[in-house]
């Protein structure tokens, strides 16, 4: 089978795995009902995947690699300040999560890879690291290490901590809207950047000395 091929073999059983996700969840579904749901043998399931974890980390792996020209086009193209930028990003992570059927098909697969993920260096791992990437590219867009008032590896984890909350809770609400996030991630994303620089807290610390020594 050429490379054509087995790309939309795996696309398939991807696809199949999803939507058995979606109906009977992630802890019902057997590779055996993945086979025969894309209508193959048991043993080409597991010719691509060793097992249902591995399965998993490939179908959010695919989800993330379609994302990136969306994480791209924001960070080469961002908004005035970084907090819009940052909502951009993660509000771009939604992707194409649109449907009831779309959140309750991403209900399980989040609950499936907290309960799968052990340690920092896993595929779960991996596939984290993407988002955290361009959230560390749009920061220095703005802002240089040297002039950021927080570890630049902190402020990655907070925009990231922030935005895994924020889609958790997109997919737990079915009338909750992708612009709806969009407008709440802007007002995080406010209120989480407006100190990060030395300057701003410099700032806002001679602004409160003034304040406490009265006129």
């Amino acid at each position: 089978m050429n490379e054509s091929k087995k790309d939309r073999r795996k696309t398939d059983l991807l696809d199949a795995a999803a939507e058995l996700f979606r109906k009977v969840g992630y802890e019902s579904t057997r590779m055996e009902d993945v086979a025969k749901a894309a209508d193959v043998s048991p043993k080409t399931v597991y010719n691509y995947f060793a097992n249902k974890q591995r399965l998993l980390i490939e179908f959010l792996q695919r989800d993330r690699t379609a994302l990136i020209p969306a994480y791209e086009e924001v960070v080469e193209n961002p908004s005035p300040t970084l907090a819009e930028t940052l909502a951009r990003l993660i509000h771009a992570d939604i992707g194409n999560v649109i449907t009831s059927a779309d959140k309750t098909l991403w209900r399980e697969v989040l609950a499936a890879e907290l309960r799968s993920h052990k340690s920092g260096s896993d595929g779960f791992a991996a596939n984290r690291s993407v988002f955290l990437r361009f959230v560390r590219r749009a920061i220095l867009k703005f802002h240089k290490v040297e002039d950021l008032a927080v570890p630049t590896s902190v402020a990655v984890e907070m925009v990231y901590a922030l935005s895994s909350y924020n889609f958790r809770e997109y997919c737990a609400n079915d009338k909750l809207t992708p612009n709806d996030m969009l407008k709440l991630a802007n007002v995080h994303m406010h209120h989480l950047v407006e100190d990060w620089t030395k300057r701003s807290q410099t700032a806002r610390r001679e602004s409160w000395e003034r304040t406490r020594k009265g006129p």
